[in-house]
């Protein structure tokens, strides 16, 4: 291949790479593609150089497809502002509802994948949103029974602890009519994980036990990038501790 050539079918393959629903099984293009990049290092080392320069960075390669990290600085960075703006949240809001959805993320990342060894060898396990919003609401009630059950002091709301606004949150709010509303802790982790299925992070499966969420390959991978993250540890050790395992899904 010429250099114009090469370059051009790397720009191709990180294009693919954006598209996380999209598998080299069913576009053949993205599959010989996927291929050549695990074949010819030239070709390798081209495509990496490229994905550099839009700030991204190439973590996987196999069957599945091409897995790209974005660096915080990226263009194709997915903030939790973009989050925020996405699922018609206030932009206005405080520091600490900003945190809870923070905590959420990395609460999830946590439960799925408490062990060093569960971000080496690749699993799905599977959860409800209760689960998770139960576990990470006994995190936050094993911090408040670390500091003797007093109430944190903070100068203003603004500065509240996402673990404290965690807990002043109910679980779940009824409706006039009795139904589940959209506000409270287990609808903001649902939430979460309905923007982790969009980007194939988790996959949507349903059960006689009702709606789980089943993590993908992409979210291993990605959540390997939490490792020494102070949050993630905390909330790892936390997790290794509760006798709740995560279903595994085959």
């Amino acid at each position: 291949m010429s250099p114009t050539e090469t370059a051009e079918k790397a720009s191709r393959l990180i294009a693919f790479g954006l598209r996380p629903k999209l598998r080299p099984a069913i576009d053949e293009e993205y599959g010989k593609l996927v291929s050549l990049y695990r074949a010819d290092s030239h070709f390798r080392h081209i495509t990496d150089a490229m994905a550099a320069g839009l700030r991204l960075r190439v973590i996987a390669a196999d069957q599945s497809g091409l897995y790209l990290a974005a660096e915080d600085d990226s263009a194709f960075a997915y903030t939790l502002a973009d989050f925020r703006r996405e699922r018609g949240l206030s932009e206005v809001a405080g520091t600490a509802q900003r945190g809870l959805y923070g905590l959420i993320v990395v609460g999830i990342a946590a439960y799925y994948y408490p062990r060093a060894q569960h971000l080496v060898d690749e699993r799905h396990p599977s959860a409800s949103a209760a689960d998770i919003d139960s576990f990470i609401r006994g995190v936050c009630d094993e911090l408040r029974t670390r500091l003797g059950n007093q109430d944190p002091t903070f100068c203003t709301l603004d500065n509240e602890p996402a673990w404290w606004y965690y807990l002043r949150q109910r679980e779940t709010s009824s409706g006039s009519d009795g139904r589940r509303g959209q506000r409270g802790t287990c609808p903001a982790v649902e939430k979460t994980l309905e923007v982790f299925a969009e980007y194939d992070l988790v996959q949507k499966v349903h059960t006689s036990q009702g709606l789980r969420y089943q993590a993908m390959e992409r979210f291993r991978l990605q959540v390997a990038r939490f490792a020494g993250n102070l949050l993630f540890d905390v909330l790892s050790d936390m997790r290794q501790r509760d006798r709740t395992p995560a279903s595994e899904v085959s």
